[in-house]
């Protein structure tokens, strides 16, 4: 994943390590196709930290291409971390692939990323701005390993 190479970056803190690994694990367990990934954190007393991203996944087996926006997948990825940090929001990712469109989803909290079920994740897309799509399958999420802090 190209975008996320480590360059002689400086450490990151914590909670901002753990969004990173969370979407790069997303990424690429998601599988080829394009993906749009919306998250969302409610903040106490203040509107909700809001960030959407997309990537374009590549079909090969081992070291697939990987198409995204680094100015998006950042400011997903820290809305991630606020998320971590306060123990709370949703991580939505539709994906477009031959196979269709599927809608997945993940609650943020105090264990990590939880997979929604279909029924929590119909209940989710309609609290979650979204653009504006075709027919989708609505499917329970795969897991993810985000280890606590």
């Amino acid at each position: 994943m190209d975008f996320f190479q480590d360059n002689g970056r400086a450490p990151l803190p914590p909670t901002a390590e753990r969004a990173l690994r969370s979407v790069m694990e997303l990424l690429e367990k998601a599988g080829p196709g394009f993906h749009h990934l919306v998250c969302q954190v409610g903040l106490p007393g203040d509107d909700p930290l809001i960030a959407s991203a997309h990537a374009d996944i590549g079909d090969e087996v081992h070291n697939p291409d990987v198409g995204a926006d680094v100015s998006e997948m950042a400011d997903l990825t820290e809305v991630l971390a606020w998320g971590f940090v306060i123990r709370c929001g949703v991580l939505l990712m539709q994906t477009e692939s031959e196979s269709g469109s599927r809608i997945q989803g993940w609650v943020i909290g105090g264990d990590g990323m939880t997979p929604l079920t279909k029924c929590a994740l119909l209940a989710a897309v309609a609290m979650v701005p979204q653009e504006p799509g075709g027919t989708a399958e609505f499917t329970t999420a795969f897991p993810l390993h985000s280890p606590g802090l």
